[in-house]
Order: C-alpha cells, then structure tokens, then sequence
C-alpha cells in the first residue's frame, strides 16, 4: 500500500505461523530535538538514532526484544489486544484503525497533528520456537 501524509490507512497485520512471525507496520520517522525517531503506533514502541538509519535499526532491535519477551512469557496475544489489536482467526491480527489510535493514544497524535514525519514500511520475520 502506498501512504501518504494527508490521507493515512493504517495497515497492519500480523500472521503467526509455526516458527515464524510475519508481521507488516508502518513506522513514523521524525525529529525531535536533533535526534531521530522511529515510533510504531499500534505497538506503541519506539527507538531513536543521530541519523535516519540508525533510528531504523534501533527499533528492528527494539521490536526484536518485544517479540521475544512477550513470546518468551505467552502474553504476546493478550499484549496486542491491550493495544486494541483485532483477533482475526486463531494466529492472525489486525491494527487497530488510524481513527482508533488517534483517539486512545496521545503520543500517536501529537506526532500526526504536530510533526513533520514519513512512514517507512517495515516487514518483519521472527523466528520463534
């Protein structure tokens, strides 16, 4: 899907199969006091960098480390619906709306509302056992 700023779909769906998960986010990249930030809304978890790329790699190591506590102590389900995630089927989550996250994550809108930012794509595979 392609994204703009003035009119952003959220999507983000996550597929949990045996030994992988395979999981789609958009991320918002912006600057704040000369430093970057990648923030993932439906997962409200962010990472920051001195540069673009770095803030990028810092959160594949954050989300890296959500995945394997939340699957390391099985709360990885009851962690994305407290995120407003939908069950779609045994293994397989849907985001919460753009509107939904607006509305119940303060954070989410102050960067929408009030920040210059871009959304990078990320498609993200973790092993898990």
């Amino acid at each position: 899907n392609k994204q703009t700023m003035a009119n952003l779909v959220f999507e983000s769906e996550m597929h949990h199969k045996s030994g992988t998960i395979n999981m789609r986010l958009n991320v918002l990249l912006f600057q704040e006091d000369g430093v970057y930030i990648a923030y993932c809304a439906p997962l409200d978890l962010s990472a920051f960098g001195n540069t673009e790329e770095e803030a990028k790699k810092e959160f594949e190591a954050t989300i890296s480390q959500y995945f394997s506590y939340c699957l390391n102590k099985n709360t990885l389900g009851e962690d994305l619906k407290r995120h407003g995630w939908a069950v779609k089927g045994k293994r397989k989550y849907r985001a919460p709306s753009d509107e939904s996250m607006l509305n119940h994550n303060e954070t989410y809108k102050d960067i929408k509302e009030n920040k210059q930012y871009k959304i990078v794509e990320k498609t993200i595979t973790i092993p898990v056992a």
